[in-house]
């Protein structure tokens, strides 16, 4: 996959968590048109990356035990 499109798929991932929106992993895969197994790899490198995720089974839908920020920079360093 490139590394832009799992960028993209971070950044929604990221808003809908916010939202607490993501609904169940099968809705979740079928909105990012990808694979339950794809979605989970996708949320193990956001918890990699510091997120703190966890899946709540009364608002369906993944959530962060504490605010964080997601930010990716590009900076020219020359």
């Amino acid at each position: 996959m490139k590394f832009l499109t799992y960028l993209q798929r971070i950044q929604r991932m990221d808003r809908l968590i916010r939202m607490q929106a993501t609904g169940s992993p099968c809705e979740l895969a079928e909105s990012f048109n990808i694979s339950e197994s794809s979605l989970y790899e996708l949320i193990r490198l956001m918890k990699d990356l510091g997120g703190p995720i966890y899946y709540c089974r009364n608002k369906q839908s993944y959530c962060y035990h504490e605010n964080v920020l997601l930010e990716f920079t590009y900076r020219n360093v020359s």
